[in-house]
């Protein structure tokens, strides 16, 4: 797992997925925590926070590893419940206060 993936976009910008190892007592076993998805403005809802996403997926299920990421978004505009089910696509579990677990596939 690398803590910064990137899905370049264009030559100035890119969407990304910032990671932070860590040690949960309260999750044991899950060592990777979801900090950051950023996709520039003009860029939203043209896939690219998927594709970025995807890649981070794919090493944990390569690595077996389990993330875990909490539903905040830092933009007032941007509505929690549609980014829970964004996230549910791609088999992340809710837990409970905004807290969100997906376990390796495969």
């Amino acid at each position: 797992m690398k803590t910064v993936y990137v899905y370049q976009i264009d030559n100035l910008s890119g969407s990304t997925v910032d990671l932070m190892k860590v040690d949960m007592p309260e999750f044991p076993g899950i060592k990777w925590l979801v900090t950051r998805i950023m996709t520039p403005i003009k860029h939203r809802n043209e896939g690219y926070a998927t594709n970025v996403l995807q890649m981070v997926l794919k090493d944990a299920d390569k690595e077996g590893e389990t993330l875990i990421l909490s539903v905040s978004p830092e933009e007032p505009n941007i509505d929690i419940n549609r980014l829970i089910e964004f996230y549910e696509r791609y088999e992340f579990v809710y837990q409970s206060n905004d807290i969100m677990t997906r376990n390796p596939s495969g």
